[in-house]
């Protein structure tokens, strides 16, 4: 992927929201990132605070990026170049990145710039080996856009221009140009891409980072999940009266109230969180950690007993004492994959409070707790929308479908 922009032009936020919500938009999702940059910017600090999997930042190119102590296959690799067009443009390392990373090297590529026609050595090969451009408003030079409409649709470059003036219409605007072969020509030009996932649109990136409002599982490559809502927002410049229905919560209007429907149950973004606030008066109790701690014991369960038959052997203690140094020596591993652990059970809370389901079943645990216990509440619950969850598998179907598809394709 190349994004690319003139300073100040909302790239780095845009690719902040991009990697925020990595597990949505980006297939496979990275296991590891590294962000390689020429000066450290603030909103470093941002990214490395409110993404996950966390980012590695490195100063400068390294010169062991094609090695596998710095690039290991067997993770789930996307590497990010920032400012380094120069240096990336006439680098063979980097272009051997871009050509051969996806399919022997299990990893992508993102390099962010200013011109996507500069002049470097390299810089046409990791153009034509981009699966995607981004590309952001420039008031003081479009030729570039002028010279790929030509390039993508000769006979017909204002395809591509008027889809470009469209999407820079607000300030901070960009325009998303899709280039895998499987993508439809109706799906090849789209801006605006965050929409279903965050509150405030890309204008506002200049001001403030936004937080994740929904969470729909759909992603860069494969956005036909979710844009056959039919969407036809009030900037369309149709009456807001009109015969279309709408939703009550964003003003959206769609074709049919089906797709209302579908869209509200998805989690519409602008739907406030009423979710009950627990009683902060209520017993201080930890026995919620039990299923974590149980987790971690049963994964080194093995490794437990193989300590203690080796204390017993070399020590000659009894089993009770061989048990008790051994839960000490594994302490330590215990503590690092309880954390582990942890975090990513954080993180899926996280998200599931992005679902309107979701927070629409835990208001209605909060409240049926208040008439019985609490697992019963929660069994009652989730057994009420059985009907609901039909929903979640056709669409987690229909993603692993398209994953299968284009299994051979990257960002």
């Amino acid at each position: 992927m190349l994004v690319a922009g003139p300073t100040m032009s909302g790239k780095t936020n845009w690719l902040t929201h991009l990697l925020r919500l990595n597990k949505a938009m980006i297939k496979p999702v990275p296991t590891r990132i590294v962000w390689i940059y020429k000066r450290w910017q603030p909103i470093y600090d941002v990214i490395k605070s409110s993404v996950y999997p966390p980012v590695t930042f490195i100063h400068g190119l390294p010169k062991n990026i094609q090695q596998d102590n710095f690039i290991d296959p067997r993770d789930i690799n996307l590497v990010i170049i920032d400012d380094l067009q120069k240096d990336a443009s006439s680098s063979q390392d980097v272009c051997d990145l871009f050509t051969e990373g996806a399919h022997y090297r299990n990893l992508s590529v993102i390099c962010i710039m200013q011109n996507i026609f500069y002049k470097g050595r390299e810089n046409r090969t990791m153009s034509l080996n981009s699966q995607y451009l981004v590309l952001f408003k420039n008031p003081r030079d479009q030729q570039q856009i002028a010279i790929l409409a030509s390039q993508m649709y000769p006979g017909n470059a204002s395809k591509l221009l008027d889809a470009y003036r469209q999407a820079i219409e607000r300030p901070y605007g960009y325009l998303v140009v899709d280039l895998k072969q499987s993508t439809p020509e109706s799906y090849r030009l789209q801006t605006h891409i965050f929409r279903h996932y965050i509150k405030e649109d890309i204008q506002d990136f200049d001001h403030s980072l936004t937080s994740i409002q929904a969470g729909n599982t759909s992603n860069m490559s494969s956005r036909r999940g979710i844009e056959h809502e039919s969407q036809i927002t009030r900037d369309s410049g149709i009456e807001t009266d009109s015969k279309y229905p709408s939703c009550s919560d964003c003003g959206v209007m769609f074709g049919n109230q089906y797709d209302v429907q579908r869209h509200v149950r998805r989690g519409c973004p602008m739907y406030e969180n009423s979710e009950e606030e627990m009683d902060t008066d209520c017993e201080d109790d930890d026995e919620g950690y039990d299923f974590l701690i149980k987790s971690v014991w049963k994964d080194h369960n093995k490794e437990f007993y193989k300590k203690v038959n080796e204390l017993l052997k070399e020590k000659s203690l009894t089993e009770k004492d061989a048990k008790s140094e051994a839960s000490k020596y594994m302490l330590p591993k215990d503590k690092k994959l309880f954390m582990k652990k942890y975090q990513r059970f954080l993180f899926r809370t996280i998200q599931l409070r992005s679902s309107k389901l979701h927070r629409n079943i835990m208001n209605q645990i909060l409240e049926a707790s208040k008439r019985k216990s609490v697992d019963k509440a929660v069994e009652t619950v989730v057994k009420k929308h059985k009907i609901d969850y039909d929903e979640l598998f056709d669409e987690s179907e229909s993603n692993e479908n398209s994953d299968n598809e284009e299994s051979d394709e990257t960002d």
